[in-house]
């Protein structure tokens, strides 16, 4: 009987509560789909998830974000349903102190789609006036070609690729290096990111 009480008295002094804590997302193995030519965009563009933990009130304050991990794996992508589970783990030793672990969302969505290659010849656009007097003779870009990499539906959307060089006050001949420049179909420039390569 003094052992039941004692066991009331602990629970109630000490009780089991859920934590919710928000854990950055790790992204492992993305070269499993890009090895196979697809580029891949977790719906949402999720960066992290919902971890709930159980423990006891006393050790709540030993617990934090630190103490999890939460990853999808993309080897464990499957075509049928565009799913991968996530995945979330205890670290630090701190397995004792909680009583159960769950995650949410528990399964995220990635869409996938081809990755194609293309061959633009680049065009030179210049960028303010030339010294007075001056004008600009000829324009040599080497290469005169690039290759550009993109999922299919960037790629649909790149009309031509330049460079932009500054000619602002010139008055003798220039060389440098510029990053290409990306156009739309109406000559607009677009700021693709990591979309295009």
């Amino acid at each position: 009987v003094a052992f039941l009480i004692w066991l009331i008295v602990v629970n109630v002094s000490n009780p089991s509560m859920d934590e919710t804590i928000s854990i950055p997302l790790e992204v492992r193995n993305g070269d499993v789909l890009t090895n196979a030519g697809l580029a891949y965009e977790i719906e949402g563009n999720r960066t992290s998830v919902t971890v709930t933990c159980t423990a006891r009130i006393q050790d709540q304050s030993n617990i934090s974000r630190a103490d999890f991990q939460a990853y999808i794996d993309l080897a464990d992508y499957y075509p049928a349903t565009g799913t991968v589970p996530v995945y979330v783990e205890v670290l630090n030793n701190k397995e004792s102190l909680i009583q159960s672990v769950s995650v949410r969302p528990s399964v995220l969505r990635v869409h996938t789609e081809e990755i194609q290659t293309k061959d633009f010849d680049l065009i030179a656009n210049t960028v303010g006036g030339e010294a007075a007097g001056y004008n600009v003779d000829s324009i040599e870009l080497t290469p005169s070609m690039v290759t550009v990499k993109a999922p299919e539906s960037v790629m649909g959307r790149i009309s031509s690729v330049g460079v932009e060089i500054n000619t602002e006050g010139i008055s003798s001949d220039i060389s440098g290096t510029a990053a290409p420049v990306f156009y739309d179909a109406n000559g607009n420039s677009m700021n693709l990111g990591e979309e295009a390569k």
